[in-house]
């Protein structure tokens, strides 16, 4: 009997240590392209009736991301692991983390990879798996439809040398709560001319190729794009050598003119045509109308 009890408890401890904390995993996106960043969320939630502080053994962070290939073996990490120092967690709540992966795992090879994470409970000294695993798909860039080779300015640590920018298009699978939905995307890459080292692969957005992306760079070396990102609306991006963000504006045309990318003689790049989308004031604009028909069908009948 004392055997059998014995038995029970073991194969009961998973279920009692799982039922303390909820781990879960999520990612916006399910292809991804070589050298992008794959951003993972990651949510614990208290679930253990009372207030719980997390915290890792000895000088290991309470949060471990796990990586897996097709054939089932595991990618091992190329840095350490995230930073998770110890959390005071009130009962019922949760904590969320943003995880780039691609910091801590080699993610280049092409092929499909299964994403998952542990959470170290101190009370049981155990670690816990998530409910749930991520599989993603990591592709090959397409041939650049749009590329050019620019120095790098004066005054930019990497001055003197030569970064190429590279425009290409990707389809990629979107996590919606109605399912997946399949996107096409406008992607940048810029890397070292000399050496081909990646500088920064990403997203610029989603694209609809009814009307031909226009690029161009400005006197400074910055990137200059106009896209079509939806039904009659533009967006238009200026990034630098970096891939840092200088400029995002929406555009709408303004009747059957489509907003075009400009060029001055002095190397100014400017947007012409169309009109500045702002959706904040859109929506306020709508509100106050539909107020005011409101207010109207209010008043009494004469």
């Amino acid at each position: 009997m004392k055997k059998l009890l014995t038995t029970a408890l073991l194969f009961l401890a998973p279920t009692v240590a799982q039922a303390q904390l909820g781990v879960s995993i999520a990612l916006e996106r399910t292809s991804f392209i070589k050298h992008e960043a794959i951003i993972a969320v990651v949510t614990v939630r208290n679930l253990a009736g009372k207030d719980v502080a997390l915290g890792g053994p000895g000088e290991i962070g309470w949060l471990q991301i796990n990586i897996e290939r097709s054939d089932g073996t595991s990618v091992l990490p190329t840095a350490g692991g995230p930073k998770a120092d110890t959390t005071m967690l009130k009962e019922g709540a949760a904590v969320t983390r943003r995880i780039n992966v691609t910091n801590f795992f080699p993610l280049e090879e092409p092929g499909s990879y299964l994403l998952s994470c542990s959470a170290y409970f101190p009370g049981l000294q155990r670690w816990l798996n998530s409910e749930n695993k991520m599989l993603f798909r990591v592709g090959s860039p397409r041939a650049a439809f749009w590329e050019r080779t620019i120095g790098v300015p004066s005054g930019h640590p990497a001055a003197g040398h030569y970064r190429r920018y590279k425009l290409f298009t990707g389809k990629s699978s979107a996590l919606t709560p109605a399912g997946s939905a399949e996107v096409q995307l406008l992607y940048l890459s810029i890397s070292d001319e000399e050496t081909e080292d990646n500088i920064v692969t990403f997203a610029l957005g989603p694209i609809l190729t009814y009307r031909d992306p226009q690029a161009t760079t400005d006197r400074t070396g910055n990137l200059c794009v106009l896209y079509m990102s939806g039904p009659q609306m533009y967006q238009y991006v200026s990034l630098d050598v970096d891939g840092a963000v200088l400029e995002d504006k929406a555009y709408k045309p303004v009747g059957d003119a489509a907003p075009q990318l400009m060029q001055a003689k002095a190397g100014n790049v400017s947007v012409r045509g169309g009109a500045l989308y702002d959706a904040i004031a859109e929506e306020d604009t709508r509100r106050t109308q539909q107020k005011q028909l409101r207010s109207l069908s209010d008043r009494p009948k004469p």
